[in-house]
């Protein structure tokens, strides 16, 4: 597949050991040792990241007005700019909870007084996979290259041109991702030996998270058929030749080397001196846009984010966003759920190649699919679609239960309704 965009980023692309081996020597002698967030009963530490759309008069927001509106003092200390300059990321603190109800209400919080700050603007603020006023046909509005994280990749889209039409019809438009969201559970690990075992066990879970709560059959004007569409933009736009595997799934599952298994710098941060393994390893992990993966807090890290020691997270990622927090919360549970209940179990990980298919039918058909893979056991069988992810909601309830954490609101159940 090539492309405008294709063959320029691959031009980037550095060598992932000569460029990361000061970050990887960095996680071996920082001790991320905490408790464990899975297996003590007394709660769920968690984070949320949900991304909303930002509109007035049924167009989509410039980034002027976008950044008014975060600039605001009763947002700014947890909403984030996106990649798309109509959008914006909430962030939910990690927080210890013992109710699904609570991480609804928390979203619900935040989101009403986006809302509120938003109105003022004459702004209205959308839940939903894809912005409803941006089309594949024209130019997708991004962030400016002064808007932080998104610097390089911004810069990058200014140097090549893309946006609009591709030369590659496959490719849509490449700055398709810019006007789609996802909604992110960032999960606390114990330590970097956990967080291997989480990671891998997300990258499992989040087919099923996808078949229970597809959200993006339609992709802004073009009407998919998918049950879930929206990462397949982003492999169009960024996976390529040398570096096959930068969105969806890794080629293996994640060791105990690290975590960097699996990730490559894109982008070079081009910084020097005492910070600038720490510089490169955050750039390798925010250019990782795999289904599931590590965030690591240490330095300069624990004074920013408040932090009482070195920190490691894991951010399960597949998930489109939801039209109701209802359901953001009902994803956020089934995810931890199911995770608790592998951990505790220690059940067997399905094998990429399992995986890789349980995820495409997942985005493809959801529930209408005729058969997933499962652990069955110390095996994967193929069960019928109905029969495999009401196995998997069990499981979740189960892990919930091993968490210390109550299903108050009958969350699960509306995963349940979908089947």
């Amino acid at each position: 597949m090539s492309s405008v965009w294709e063959s320029s980023i691959s031009e980037l692309e550095t060598d992932t050991d000569d460029e990361l081996e000061g970050a990887r020597q960095e996680l071996e002698d920082t001790d991320f040792t905490g408790p464990s967030n899975f297996l003590d009963g007394e709660g769920l530490i968690i984070g949320e990241e949900s991304e909303y759309f930002l509109a007035r008069n049924e167009q989509a927001v410039d980034r002027e007005v976008r950044n008014e509106i975060i600039e605001d003092p009763r947002l700014e200390a947890w909403l984030e700019k996106e990649l798309g300059a109509a959008m914006v990321e909430v962030v939910s603190p990690p927080a210890r909870v013992n109710r699904l109800s609570a991480i609804d209400e928390s979203i619900d919080r935040r989101k009403q007084v986006l809302k509120d700050v938003a109105s003022g603007y004459g702004v209205d603020v959308i839940a939903a996979a894809t912005h409803p006023h941006l089309s594949l046909n024209e130019e997708i509005p991004l962030s400016s290259a002064d808007d932080g994280r998104y610097r390089d990749l911004i810069d990058h889209y200014a140097e090549t041109g893309a946006t609009g039409e591709s030369e590659n019809p496959d490719m849509l438009n490449p700055a398709a991702p810019a006007m789609s969201a996802s909604l992110h559970s960032n999960f606390q690990a114990g330590s970097l030996e956990e967080a291997v075992d989480m990671t891998d066990y997300l990258l499992d879970v989040e087919a099923y998270t996808v078949a229970l709560a597809g959200n993006c059959e339609a992709f802004g004007d073009l009407d998919t058929g998918w049950n879930d569409y929206r990462m397949i933009p982003w492999e169009r736009s960024f996976n390529t030749e040398d570096d096959p595997d930068k969105v969806g799934l890794p080629d293996a599952y994640y060791n105990d080397r690290g975590l960097l298994s699996g990730m490559s710098l894109v982008f070079d941060p081009g910084t020097d001196g005492e910070n600038a393994a720490k510089d490169r390893l955050d750039s390798a992990v925010g250019e990782n846009w795999a289904d599931a993966r590590p965030k690591f807090y240490y330095s300069e890290d624990i004074e920013k984010y408040g932090l009482d020691n070195p920190t490691v997270v894991v951010e399960a990622r597949l998930a489109s966003m939801q039209d109701s927090t209802e359901m953001e919360a009902a994803v956020h549970g089934f995810r931890a759920g199911a995770l608790a209940y592998r951990m505790k179990n220690n059940l067997p990980l399905l094998g990429i190649s399992n995986t890789q298919q349980n995820r495409e039918k997942a985005m493809m058909y959801g529930p209408e699919a005729e058969a997933y893979s499962v652990i069955q056991g110390d095996e994967v069988v193929d069960m019928k679609a109905y029969e495999a992810l009401q196995l998997e909601i069990d499981r979740a309830r189960e892990g919930l239960e091993y968490l210390g954490v109550k299903d108050d609101g009958s969350y699960l159940s509306l995963l349940e309704e979908r089947l």
